[in-house]
């Protein structure tokens, strides 16, 4: 299958060209050139499917020919061997736990997919490549990614995080491996994305280093949730006694990487029931959806849930391309709500009190969004994304009692071992790059 720059102007590639550029040319986005329909019949078996079976055929139809049946299976295989399981929390309202792999966050299900795929496709063009793999992080991507490469042969991964993050990050970098580097540059979130993507945008560097970014602008970041929404509704299906299609789901966004694959799911057949984008303090896509591109640009703010503190979401032109750039349809589609730190912290304290079900603050953004979007009784599901105990303090703050951390949390931070600190320059980080491979 070819893939499209989201600005229409520069050639279709192939998906190992999209993987490896992720920003095309013309500074767009890739996308599939089409988004395949796959069969009702497909979708009505999927009940009696297992999470790697539904991924198999889902991602498969998005990657198209380049990547054969048995590769499909080996990188589903490696990447999606852990649960995602659907949790009631009360009558009406349903958790769905993405946050059961190694890190204990959703990024593995994107980190370990991308890894995999990486690795396969390049022993596949037998060019053993030295993939030098680029990610900017404030939150759980970074732990995630340095997780599933680790252990990869012949890929290093450059993890950029924010100036004052150390802590945060180093918490979430559990590997010690000498082919994960964490750098802490001196400046601000958007000053680490922006540096990946000049980075990727450097042809000379890109294709004499190997360069891969897998943060959100990469597609293939998206392409395992997709498979992710179809295995959901395939539970509903199986377990519920509502219909998909009227059960609300609350997403929380950041980069928006799980809302685009949403929308995707739906364009492929899938009967995805109404969206709600759950926003933090960080209201960029709320303020999109109010006043489309005339919207004032922000800087990102700190929040309790970290990990969604975005000023400008990477995948809106993703977004907005599935929908031809008519805000209005968005609108129509999607609902969103924005979360204060104060609602956070009552809403992780009242859900347990009520229910004793424990939120951490991303999947309590998403709580309180669905509320809010939709305060009458019904079906409601969330996506709760990282297991409490990484927001130990947050969270034990609002319930005033202390909580278990899992053995795969209680480690001690790796991070001294491999970080450095360079000024938020592009010329510096590029010269940083050059002299350590």
């Amino acid at each position: 299958m070819p893939y499209i720059s989201t600005n229409h102007n520069s050639p279709a590639v192939s998906l190992t060209e999209a993987i490896l550029r992720s920003i095309a040319p013309d500074k767009g986005l890739y996308m599939p050139a089409a988004i395949p329909r796959l069969p009702e019949a497909f979708i009505r078996n999927s009940i009696d499917m297992t999470l790697p079976e539904i991924a198999y055929a889902v991602t498969g139809s998005l990657l198209g020919a380049e990547v054969d049946a048995p590769m499909v299976k080996e990188v589903v295989d490696e990447a999606l061997n852990f649960s995602i399981p659907l949790v009631e929390v009360s009558d009406s309202v349903t958790a769905v736990e993405l946050f059961h792999g190694p890190t204990m966050a959703v990024k593995d299900i994107s980190s370990r997919f991308i890894a995999q795929l990486c690795m396969r496709l390049s022993r596949k063009h037998g060019q053993n490549l030295k993939l030098n793999v680029l990610m900017a992080t404030n939150g759980n991507s970074g732990g995630a990614i340095a997780d599933a490469i680790s252990a990869l042969p012949d890929v290093n991964v450059y993890i950029l995080f924010p100036k004052n993050e150390r802590k945060y990050i180093g918490d979430n970098l559990r590997s010690c491996s000498p082919n994960v580097k964490a750098i802490e540059i001196q400046g601000s979130i958007e000053q680490c994305k922006e540096i990946v993507r000049q980075a990727m945008t450097d042809p000379t560097l890109r294709e004499s280093m190997h360069l891969v970014t897998a943060n959100s602008v990469n597609i293939v970041r998206l392409i395992p949730h997709v498979a992710v929404y179809f295995y959901v509704v395939s539970r509903l299906m199986k377990y519920g006694s509502h219909n998909p299609a009227d059960c609300q789901i609350a997403i929380p966004v950041g980069n928006l990487t799980s809302l685009t694959a949403a929308v995707m799911a739906r364009r492929m057949g899938l009967p995805l029931g109404p969206l709600v984008a759950a926003c933090n303090s960080n209201r960029h896509f709320c303020d999109y959806l109010q006043y489309g591109d005339e919207m004032l640009p922000s800087a990102s703010v700190e929040t309790a849930a970290r990990a969604m503190d975005m000023g400008m979401p990477s995948n809106l032109p993703r977004l907005k391309y599935l929908y031809d750039n008519n805000l209005s349809d968005i609108r129509t589609d999607i609902k969103a709500a924005t979360v204060s730190d104060s609602e956070i912290k009552s809403t992780i304290a009242d859900v347990y009190s009520r229910h004793g079900y424990l939120l951490d603050p991303h999947s309590a953004v998403a709580y309180a969004a669905l509320e809010k979007a939709y305060p009458e009784a019904g079906q409601k599901l969330f996506l709760a994304t990282a297991h409490p105990a990484k927001s130990r303090q947050i969270v034990e703050e609002a319930i005033g009692d202390s909580i278990k951390v899992p053995e795969r949390l209680a480690y001690s931070s790796n991070l001294r071992r491999h970080s450095v600190k360079l000024p938020p320059t592009y010329p510096a980080f590029r010269k940083f790059l050059t002299s350590n491979i």
